[in-house]
């Protein structure tokens, strides 16, 4: 049903924060994002966001419309320097299919999942980018 698409459009936007030292901890993330259906990958789409920003991706099938948007920020407060949050959006042909936010270490990983095998399942990652 949706294994070939049409076009893929990509496009993201990256807007970093200025390092003002050098230091071990990532600036830039992949966000993974994969739309599984009836065991099938349905789409499977990889973007990049630094932390202060946001990136957005539109994939267009034969019959479907998948768009999602992603954001990237430092948690504020005492003691949380370590961590980032991120809100995600996934829409499927205008409508809202999942909207995570994810809480993360800077140097470690994030996953979401929902759905039920054999049928629909949305998964994220966000990672830091090799």
């Amino acid at each position: 049903m949706h294994r070939l698409f049409a076009a893929i459009t990509l496009a993201s936007a990256l807007i970093a924060l200025p390092s003002l030292a050098q230091d071990a901890t990532p600036q830039r993330y992949a966000v993974e994002l994969q739309f599984i259906e009836a065991g099938k990958d349905v789409v499977q789409a990889t973007t990049f966001v630094a932390v202060g920003g946001s990136a957005k991706v539109t994939l267009i099938g034969d019959q479907d419309q998948f768009e999602f948007n992603a954001s990237l920020d430092a948690q504020q407060g005492d003691g949380a320097d370590d961590l980032l949050i991120s809100e995600i959006n996934l829409v499927r042909n205008g409508e809202e299919i999942a909207s995570p936010r994810l809480m993360m270490r800077r140097t470690g990983t994030a996953r979401y999942e929902v759905g039920a095998e054999g049928a629909e399942v949305v998964r994220v990652t966000i990672k830091p980018a090799p």
